[in-house]
């Protein structure tokens, strides 16, 4: 159990600067918009190429990782973050950015997210939400710190210098917790003596496809904030430190809740707190366009962001409940994959709206209601008695 506990520290380093890296592009976001004359739908494109593939690479990565283990998956991960970051820092254009950032964060995220996290599911039972709340709240802190880490370094030099510094700092921090990212002596060569679903009879079973359907649907709209929250706040006549605060306060409720969240939901039920969270991701979206003061949007980023960490938290678990630990790491990754796919749409096209519209109203209200439904359809999922076919 000790040496669990050292995974789930290992794994919160890890998600703390590989997620940091990714949450801070809405800092960067005007930056590469003048830098590279792009609209705001170009600019999206380059956040959401990423999420795509940290979160679509997850059913590949976490299959890997049930037969051969996490750790070199996890190594490997943040050498290839790193490398894109450097990439980046030296582009001439914004297609050199979505290789550098687009490929390199969301291929290096994709080897390590997945692996790292379905480790932690294995080394523990009752706590297994606590532990997993523990282990992603690295991602809580990531979009706390990493943003405001970015605009110091952007205001101090400049956004490639920036860039190199993330870089540099992930290939130290992420390269060495990598190491410790290990299953139990029984773990992943004793992948079938476990109790659960292989990934056929999950892919087979009708819980399945309800619970990817509803995490699709919530996540066209999830990651709008982290893509569009500065320029948003900019458009609204926010100065430049108060736009930039909204990421972070978004990074203080994601840690919150998955602290806050994760264990309370071990108590009354993992399935009704992720049904609740939808619901209240949506709810703040629609907050998002109708709050005026500054202190009401703190408010809503720092809500949203409770919400965010506390599904993020819940979800593996959620999981690991309904279909088992046999083949916990692809299953996980087969549903991130429904993550992958909305995030590939929602931050452009609401980018899009804005550039022929001059207004993120519409997309925000429609993610808004979506997250609702999806909310709804969590709330159909059959609990107990879920077994493997045969």
């Amino acid at each position: 159990m000790r040496h669990g506990w050292g995974v789930v520290g290992a794994t919160f380093i890890v998600l703390f600067v590989g997620f940091g890296a990714a949450y801070t592009f809405s800092t960067f976001f005007p930056s590469l918009e003048h830098e590279f004359g792009a609209t705001r739908a170009e600019t999206s494109l380059v956040f959401s190429l990423a999420a795509f593939l940290y979160f679509g690479f997850g059913a590949i990565s976490g299959r890997i990782a049930d037969i051969m283990g996490p750790r070199e998956l996890c190594i490997a991960g943040m050498a290839v973050v790193g490398a894109g970051l450097l990439l980046a820092a030296h582009a001439t254009t914004l297609w050199e950015v979505c290789v550098g950032y687009g490929l390199g964060v969301g291929f290096g995220v994709g080897l390590a997210y997945v692996p790292a996290v379905g480790a932690v599911q294995r080394w523990f039972t009752t706590n297994r939400g606590m532990a997993s709340g523990f282990a992603v709240a690295g991602i809580g802190f990531g979009t706390l710190a990493a943003p405001l880490i970015a605009i110091i370094l952007i205001e101090a030099v400049d956004w490639r210098f920036a860039y190199l510094a993330m870089a540099v700092g992930i290939l130290i921090l992420g390269g060495g917790a990598a190491h410790f990212i290990t299953v139990p002596a029984n773990g992943p060569a004793a992948g079938p003596a476990l109790s659960g679903f292989t990934v056929g009879e999950a892919l087979s079973s009708r819980i399945f496809w309800i619970l990817y359907l509803a995490t699709l649907v919530l996540a066209f709209g999830m990651f709008i904030p982290f893509v569009h929250a500065v320029p948003h706040a900019l458009d609204q006549g926010f100065s430049l430190v108060e736009a930039n605060a909204l990421v972070p306060l978004i990074g203080v409720g994601s840690t919150v809740g998955r602290f806050l969240l994760a264990p309370i939901a071990d108590r009354i039920g993992r399935k009704l707190c992720l049904a609740l969270l939808y619901a209240g991701m949506g709810a703040m979206l629609g907050a998002w366009m109708l709050v005026v003061p500054f202190w009401q949007l703190a408010i809503v980023a720092g809500v949203f962001g409770l919400c965010y960490g506390g599904f993020v938290a819940l979800a593996p678990s959620v999981t690991a409940d309904l279909f088992g630990l046999r083949s916990i790491s692809a299953i996980i990754g087969l549903l991130y994959s429904s993550v992958g796919i909305g995030t590939l749409l929602g931050p452009p096209l609401a980018g899009l709206a804005y550039d022929e519209f001059s207004s993120y109203e519409w997309p925000f209200f429609a993610v808004a209601c979506l997250a609702v439904v999806a909310a709804c359809v969590i709330a159909f999922i059959p609990t107990g008695g879920q077994r493997p076919p045969g």
